[in-house]
């Protein structure tokens, strides 16, 4: 009964503190400073900034060459002065802010991302009633969050935050449990040790494909790209994705790495105190 009270107190641990790491791990992605840095360091702002003329372009008034040559420079010229990498970030940041703190229960007033001081401007310009419903709409109308999925966002968010501390709690209770189990201190300590051992070589390795699928979907993603006309973005993106897989596994990796280490320790210690017993026996 003892020794499947024990499996079972393995098994209920290993995807406990399995489970806990990789929350933890994710958690990381899941931070307002860390987004805005992935987005300014891969200068995706620039890019955007630098198609959006071409873009907007491609309406159908201009495809069908129904704006003058000069309306049509003059508001490339607009949108080139206007919509900058800088305004993009003044905008994005903000938001990406509002999102976390709406997402994490600070505030109740849904994020939005509005682009109204821009659509203002573009009233004045010759060019604004040539541009397609979609433009229109995007300017004018501020970005929400489906109101059918806010609530499921934010309960999910809220539950990943908190899985971590819970599960880590768990897994102490239950590491604890299978050390008083064992009846001599070798046994406690080598249970203990494998107790550790088990999901962290397992999540070292786990942590080590991450970085290889991760970089696989993201060349499938960016790779997609290539060749299109959205090309200029193939580099931006992939900078910004790339970093996220690899981010995650270094600290899932630390994670392993120091329970494997405190394993290794517990099982070297075993030893010593096997040693310390048999002495105390022969000197009775």
């Amino acid at each position: 009964m003892r020794g499947l009270l024990t499996v079972i107190l393995f098994i209920i641990f290993f995807f406990s503190f399995s489970i806990a790491i990789y929350t933890y791990s994710i958690n990381l992605v899941f931070q307002a400073d860390y987004v805005k840095n992935r987005l300014s360091e891969s200068k995706i702002y620039s890019a955007v900034a630098n198609e959006l003329p071409n873009f907007i372009s491609r309406s159908p008034g201009e495809e069908d060459g129904l704006v003058p040559k000069n309306i049509k420079k003059e508001f490339e010229a607009f949108v080139k002065k206007e919509v900058t990498g800088q305004y993009l970030q003044g905008k994005v940041e903000p938001f990406v802010d509002d999102t976390f703190e709406w997402l994490s229960g600070k505030t109740n007033a849904a994020p939005e991302l509005s682009f109204s001081d821009l659509a203002v401007k573009l009233k004045k310009q010759p060019a604004a009633h040539f541009l397609s419903d979609d433009i229109n709409k995007v300017l004018n109308t501020p970005l929400k969050l489906p109101l059918e999925e806010r609530e499921n966002w934010r309960s999910s968010f809220q539950l990943s935050q908190v899985a971590p501390g819970v599960l880590s709690v768990v897994s102490a209770i239950v590491l604890l449990v299978i050390f008083l189990m064992a009846r001599d201190w070798k046994s406690k300590l080598r249970k203990t040790s494998l107790a550790l051992f088990i999901p962290a070589v397992l999540g070292l390795i786990t942590a080590g494909l991450l970085v290889f699928i991760g970089s696989v979907i993201v060349g499938m993603i960016t790779g997609a790209l290539v060749g299109s006309e959205f090309a200029q973005f193939e580099k931006p993106l992939r900078d910004l994705l790339v970093q996220i897989p690899v981010d995650v596994s270094v600290r899932m990796g630390v994670i392993y790495g120091a329970a494997l280490a405190v394993s290794a320790g517990l099982f070297v210690a075993s030893f010593f105190v096997s040693r310390k017993t048999k002495t105390a026996q022969k000197e009775v």
